[in-house]
């Protein structure tokens, strides 16, 4: 086999379509091992490198097992495969790891997922080694109530204390800070810091996890509020002053 090609373990319970959807990706040049129960799959798993899982929801007992693949490979992607109307924790540690497509689904859809989903890594990991880890390039600094936010540094300071903020908190935080005491449309977000990373339905549960973090982060000034604007987007209610 090419190390180069995509090594994804597929565990469908459904065998006639886990068959269709592993010879679908194999005629795109992946490579996807197919397992129709959960213990094979962990198995396999356990055993082999696999740079992506497709993962049937219902053949999994919450996501105990779900978390253990992350933890054994933090750059694991993992798309879970999920039956109409099924309901999802409202908070997951590793939902920038995870996608979700609803049944029934087209496989040429899962294949453009994956597919874009390979790129994004591609990218990032051409971009590290060009120069090592990403830093945002914007020197923008808000006073925020108490709180100043470094845009380059990703720095949130209150006091004596600092939070170092993820890409995706301070990219967040930059565009309510730019906004302030405004409505910005949940798109805005979306198309400017998640842009191909997945469904849109995935991309608008992680911005509101975000979200939530953000609100976290600015607890501590009461002045400070992260209104949801419902079917609108979001408002960064506080008194907001670009210093640079």
């Amino acid at each position: 086999m090419n190390e180069n090609t995509l090594n994804i373990l597929l565990c469908e319970g459904n065998e006639d379509l886990g068959v269709i959807i592993r010879e679908y990706l194999n005629s795109k040049n992946y490579h996807a091992d197919l397992f129709t129960d959960v213990k094979s799959a962990v198995s396999a798993f356990e055993k082999n490198n696999y740079s992506m899982s497709v993962l049937d929801i219902k053949l999994f007992d919450g996501f105990d097992l779900i978390n253990k693949m992350h933890e054994k490979d933090p750059d694991i992607y993992i798309l879970l495969l999920l039956p109409k109307a099924y309901t999802l924790p409202s908070e997951r540690k590793n939902i920038e790891k995870e996608g979700y497509l609803y049944k029934p689904f087209s496989v040429s859809d899962l294949a453009s997922i994956i597919k874009i989903k390979n790129r994004n890594k591609n990218r990032k990991n051409s971009d590290k080694s060009k120069g090592g880890r990403f830093e945002p390039k914007n020197t923008d600094i808000f006073e925020i109530g108490n709180y100043t936010f470094e845009v380059q540094r990703r720095q949130l300071i209150r006091e004596d204390r600092s939070i170092r903020l993820t890409n995706k908190e301070a990219e967040l935080l930059h565009i309510l800070a730019e906004h302030a005491n405004s409505i910005t449309d949940r798109n805005v977000f979306i198309d400017k810091i998640w842009n191909y990373e997945g469904e849109y339905y995935s991309k608008s549960r992680s911005m509101d996890v975000y979200i939530c973090k953000l609100r976290k982060h600015l607890e501590k000034d009461s002045k400070i509020n992260i209104v949801n604007i419902h079917g609108r987007g979001y408002n960064l209610i506080a008194p907001v002053k670009k210093t640079l």
